[in-house]
C-alpha cells in the first residue's frame, strides 16, 4: 500500500473538529487504486471528513488526480499521467507534491 507523506503546516479548531493545511508527497511505490492519505499523517486522531488538494510543483501541474473517501476515514489519491491514465503500480511518485486542506477529528 502506498502511503503519502504529510507535513502539517497549520491546524486549528473548528467547532469539535480540526482544519489542517499540509504539504503531501506521493509514496516511493505508488499503489494501484491510489496512495493513501491517513488522518494520523495530517495530525488528526480519528478520521478525515473532507479533503481538497492542489498541486504545488510543475510535475504535478500536468496531472489529473482524484480524491476518494475510504470507509476507514482515510482518502485515496489516484494519480494520472499526462495522458490521463493511472500511474503504473510501484512507480516512485515521491517528488510529486500537493497542498491539502482537510477537516476531521
Amino acid at each position: 500500500m502506498g502511503t503519502m507523506t504529510a507535513t502539517p503546516l497549520v491546524s486549528m479548531a473548528v467547532g469539535n473538529k480540526r482544519l489542517v493545511t499540509a504539504d503531501v508527497a506521493g509514496s516511493a511505490s505508488y499503489a494501484t487504486g491510489g496512495d493513501t492519505i491517513t488522518a494520523a499523517s495530517l495530525g488528526l486522531t480519528q478520521k478525515i471528513d473532507f479533503v481538497t488538494a492542489e498541486s504545488t510543483d510543475s510535475v504535478a501541474d500536468n496531472r489529473l488526480f482524484q480524491l476518494i473517501a475510504q470507509s476507514d476515514g482515510s482518502y485515496k489519491m489516484v494519480l494520472n499521467t499526462a495522458i490521463n491514465t493511472e500511474v503504473a503500480n510501484a512507480t516512485n511518485v515521491s517528488t510529486i507534491t500537493f497542498r491539502v486542506l482537510a477537516l476531521g477529528y
